[in-house]
C-alpha cells in the first residue's frame, strides 16, 4: 500500500484527533450515568462560579491538553487515556484519576478563614485543629498557596494536615490570572510529589527534586498562561 502524501497524512491525523476529541467525554458520561474517576474537586471558589476556578487550572496547561479537562458537579474530570508531554497535565491527570485518595482544591480570598491540622509538640497523639485567615500576600500578611496533606495516621515533621479525609491544596485568589495558574500548578505538583499523601515528606520544600519539579511546574504554567 503506498504511503499517503503529506497533505493526506495531515488530514488523516486531524481526523484521528477529531475522533478522539469527539469520544471525550464518553456518551454515558454526558448523560451523567457513567462512572468516571472523580477524585479531584473544586471546593471553595472565591472567583465566583466553579467554572472560573477551573479556568485557572486549565490556563496553566498547553492548548493541546485543555480540551481534555472538564468540570462535572464540582469535580475536575481529566481524560485518563490522553497522552501528553506536559508534566503539568500528567500531574493533574494522576490526581484526578487516583483510585483511592481524594483531593480538594480551594481558591480562597484573603479574608477567608481556613482550618488545618498541625502538630505543635512531639510526641503527639495526632494533629490538632488550627484556624487562620489566608491574608493578603501584597501586605506581607498572607501566602500565595499551600498544600495540606491527608493525615494517614503517622505524624511527620514539617507536614501540615488537611481538615478531613482528603489532600487540600489551597491558593490565594488575590493574584493576577497568570500568577494564580502558577500557584495552582505549584500546589498540584506538591500533591503529586507527595504521592497524594502516602509519602507526604517527599513533597517538602528544600529537597533538590522538589525544588526542581516546582520550578518546572511554575515555568510551564506561566508560559502556557500566555496563550
Amino acid at each position: 500500500m503506498p504511503r499517503p502524501g503529506p497533505i493526506v497524512a495531515t488530514l488523516l491525523a486531524l481526523a484521528c484527533a477529531a475522533a478522539h476529541a469527539a469520544s471525550w467525554p464518553p456518551p454515558g458520561f454526558r448523560r451523567g450515568v457513567a462512572f468516571w474517576p472523580r477524585r479531584l474537586s473544586i471546593g471553595a471558589c472565591a472567583l465566583g462560579a466553579p467554572e472560573s476556578c477551573l479556568a485557572a487550572i486549565v490556563r496553566g496547561l498547553r492548548l493541546q491538553d485543555r480540551a481534555r479537562v472538564r468540570l462535572a458537579q464540582g469535580h475536575v474530570i481529566v481524560d485518563p487515556g490522553h497522552e501528553s508531554p506536559s508534566a503539568n497535565f500528567r500531574a493533574l491527570q494522576r490526581i484526578a484519576n487516583e483510585p483511592v485518595a481524594a483531593t480538594r482544591l480551594d481558591f480562597l480570598a484573603p479574608s477567608d478563614a481556613l482550618t488545618i491540622r498541625s502538630v505543635s509538640r512531639f510526641p503527639s497523639d495526632g494533629p490538632e485543629a488550627v484556624t487562620f485567615r489566608m491574608g493578603h500576600p501584597d501586605a506581607n500578611d498572607g501566602f500565595l498557596g499551600y498544600t495540606f496533606f491527608e493525615f494517614l495516621g503517622k505524624v511527620e515533621s514539617g507536614i501540615l494536615y488537611a481538615p478531613g479525609p482528603f489532600n487540600n491544596p489551597v491558593v490565594n485568589s488575590a493574584q493576577t490570572p497568570a500568577a494564580l495558574s502558577v500557584s495552582v500548578h505549584h500546589e498540584l505538583r506538591h500533591v503529586a510529589l507527595g504521592e497524594l499523601g502516602r509519602r507526604a515528606a517527599l513533597a517538602k520544600h528544600g529537597l533538590p527534586r522538589v525544588e526542581a519539579e516546582i520550578q518546572a511546574a511554575e515555568s510551564e504554567a506561566f508560559a502556557n498562561a500566555a496563550h
